[in-house]
């Protein structure tokens, strides 16, 4: 990502890359050290720290984590970017104050929320639209998001909620076939429940 106040965009990733000594490449590294200064641009709040590792990401509103980035500059780019945009979204429009109920509440509420902030993010920063958006179409074509028909309901209702509200309110049309799916099957289903 490059100066959030101009609107952001994904670097050009042309050319050949530089080996560095630990196998990374030099636009990698790059992209690397500046996720701090991106997180504490986008989330309005100092010190931000980054961490690399695992396989989701979160924060606890000082620290964001996101999972280990492929060796490919330009996958990773895209990685990065989404998750770095999400995360500052939480700590910059989330109240830490509120916590998250357990169960299917809490997921839904999660669902709710996560919508709400990027949201609010790409107001701010237009650039952050197409970061999230590229975060999105990368994890649906690495693991499709559309459970089999035969999944429990509940899990049903929620991959077709999260796919209807990213598609219809967020513009992530990576996610149009899966919330089409969705919507036709969830009619059915709930229509044969009621």
């Amino acid at each position: 990502a490059s100066t959030p106040d101009v609107g952001r965009s994904l670097p050009r990733w042309g050319g050949t890359p530089t080996p560095t000594p630990r196998g990374h490449t030099v636009k990698k590294n790059l992209l690397l050290g500046a996720l701090p200064i991106i997180a504490h641009a986008l989330g309005r709040q100092r010190g931000i720290q980054v961490r690399i590792g695992g396989s989701r990401a979160f924060t606890d509103f000082q620290t964001i984590t996101i999972p280990a980035l492929p060796p490919d500059d330009q996958q990773a780019a895209i990685l990065a970017n989404g998750y770095i945009d999400h995360e500052s979204g939480h700590i910059r429009h989330t109240d830490p104050a509120c916590l998250k109920p357990p169960g299917w509440v809490g997921v839904l509420l999660n669902l709710f929320e996560d919508i709400r902030v990027e949201q609010a993010l790409s107001r701010a920063y237009p650039g952050s639209r197409h970061n999230l958006a590229a975060l999105v179409a990368a994890l649906e074509a690495d693991s499709p998001s559309l459970p089999a028909p035969e999944a429990p309901l509940p899990e049903q209702l929620m991959v077709g909620l999260w796919a209807l509200l990213r598609t219809r309110v967020l513009g992530q049309t990576a996610l149009a076939a899966t919330a089409a799916v969705m919507e036709a099957r969830l009619a059915s289903r709930l229509s044969d429940a009621v």
